[in-house]
Order: C-alpha cells, then sequence, then structure tokens
C-alpha cells in the first residue's frame, strides 16, 4: 500500500510505494533540511503519514509535475490535508 508524507516543520511531501523507503527519505529530508536527524534519536512525530490508494498516488504524480500543485502546496498548505 502506498503511503504519503507530509514534514510538520516545512510542508515538504514525500511519496512511495513501501513504508521503510518512506522512513528513509524522511530521515534524508529531516538531516538534510532541517539538520535535526540523530540515528538514535529520530522522531518520526515531526511528520504525518497517511496511507492512500494506488489511484490517489497516481493523481498526487501527475500534480507533482505541474508547478501550480507546488505553489498551491507552499501558499496554502492547510489546502493540502494531510
Amino acid at each position: 500500500m502506498p503511503f504519503v508524507a507530509k514534514c510538520r516543520n516545512c510542508g515538504y511531501l514525500l511519496w512511495t510505494e513501501t513504508k521503510g523507503l518512506l522512513k528513509d527519505l524522511m530521515k534524508f529530508h529531516d538531516s538534510e533540511s532541517h539538520k535535526t536527524y540523530d540515528s538514535e534519536d529520530f522522531n518520526f512525530c515531526s511528520w504525518v503519514i497517511l496511507r492512500v490508494t494506488h489511484e490517489q498516488l497516481r493523481d498526487i504524480n501527475v500534480a507533482s509535475k505541474s508547478p501550480a500543485f507546488w505553489r498551491a502546496v507552499r501558499t496554502n498548505p492547510k489546502r493540502l490535508r494531510l
């Protein structure tokens, strides 16, 4: 089952087919963007994780190719409910 995750600190979105890969991507984002990742003390509470259907994941993949999608995420993060 696919997963979508949203960083509570900056609103960054990640999506992938497996939760294991998603966790690795979340750790990488936190270490690169927020300098908060410590391998012993990683806190998944800084992320909202949502299980989605394959159809929803396909829609996200299509929408993510549009600059308007990312502009909407940046300017109105509450509109994207995760």
